[in-house]
């Protein structure tokens, strides 16, 4: 039998986050930020004294490219560095007043397209949905955990 790709659940799900993306990117990209340096920032808001380990799992990016958004961001003026108070090797990061505005102004445009998509899904679409990624995200974990999907004989990452 054979599967059209488009016909997968799979591909539905990485096509609606790819689309997401590309709009997030777009209305983000007009006030000169991306939406990796808004996830950045906002994690930072939210929760002060993060690692870089920690915004980068948040994140889903590595450590180096927390370092390297961190450096553009401060450079910005929209973060700023300095050395924690007691512990020389520990650099502590807050985010400026210019960087909590871009933040709560991103933070609107989100906030609109969060609206969008809640009309889209109709009453209780939004809990329906929420519930279902988190048995998407679920069956992702089992399915890795089991082993599955690697084909004996080859090397990891082919």
């Amino acid at each position: 039998m054979e599967r059209r790709v488009e016909g997968r659940l799979v591909y539905g799900i990485v096509r609606a986050e790819h689309e997401l993306r590309v709009v997030l990117d777009n209305a983000l990209r007009d006030l000169g930020v991306t939406l990796t340096q808004w996830t950045v920032l906002s994690f930072l808001l939210r929760e002060p004294g993060l690692s870089a380990a920690d915004l980068a799992r948040r994140s889903f990016i590595s450590q180096q490219g927390v370092a390297g958004i961190l450096t553009r961001l401060e450079r910005a003026g929209l973060v700023a560095r300095t050395p924690h108070p007691t512990h020389g090797r520990i650099v502590e990061v807050t985010v400026t007043s210019a960087g909590r505005a871009l933040a709560e102004y991103c933070d609107e445009q989100v906030d609109a397209l969060e609206a969008r998509l809640s009309e889209a899904l109709g009453e209780g679409g939004r809990e329906r949905c929420s519930a279902d990624l988190a048995r998407c995200r679920s069956a992702f974990r089992t399915f890795g955990a089991e082993g599955a999907g690697r084909v004996p004989g080859l090397p990891a990452g082919v």
